[in-house]
C-alpha cells in the first residue's frame, strides 16, 4: 500500500501499522487508507480523500489508488521465470 502511494507521488504523513492506518499528501490532496483483516488471506481497504483540509469524495482518485494497489499486489503474486 505504501509502495502504491509512492508510485502515485504521495508523501506519507502518518502511519500506524498496528492500527492499519495510513495518511498521505500530494499537492494539497490528502488520502487516508484504513486496512482491516477480513480473513486469513483477505484485507479490507477503505480510502477517503480530502482537499485543502476538507473531506471531499474523489471517486476517480479512489479508483486510481485501489487499482494501483491491486496492480502491485497481483504483479508480485505472479511467479517470474528465471
Amino acid at each position: 500500500t505504501v509502495g502504491a502511494l509512492f508510485d502515485l507521488g504521495y508523501t506519507i504523513r502518518t502511519s500506524d501499522k498496528r492500527g492499519g492506518f495510513l495518511s498521505a499528501v500530494s499537492q494539497n490532496v490528502m488520502v487516508q487508507i484504513k486496512l482491516d483483516q477480513a480473513g486469513p488471506k483477505r484485507t479490507s481497504v477503505r480510502v477517503s480523500t480530502g482537499f485543502a483540509g476538507q473531506t471531499r469524495v474523489n471517486k476517480e482518485l479512489i479508483d486510481e489508488i485501489l487499482n494501483t494497489i491491486d496492480r502491485r499486489l497481483t504483479s508480485s503474486a505472479v511467479p517470474r521465470n528465471q
